[in-house]
């Protein structure tokens, strides 16, 4: 998720710091063509404020239906 209070990016589950080039997993739309680019950026992101879980995080054992 996007924090408007430090304009940063947060993991939802342990609202850790997603920092720049650090791998996440992320839920949004995909692209309705194949055509179209896979990568987002990070204002399409923010506007969308995309439900983002950390590479820790990713390593356990969580619901990802609950984000």
């Amino acid at each position: 998720m996007y924090s408007e209070s430090d304009k940063k990016f947060h993991c939802n589950n342990c609202n850790k710091v997603i920092e720049t080039g650090e791998k996440c997993w992320m839920k949004w739309s995909l692209p309705p063509s194949h055509f179209h680019t896979q990568t987002m950026p990070s204002l399409a992101l923010r506007y969308e404020n995309a439900p983002m879980i950390c590479s820790e995080c990713a390593k356990q054992d969580l619901r990802f239906s609950e984000f």
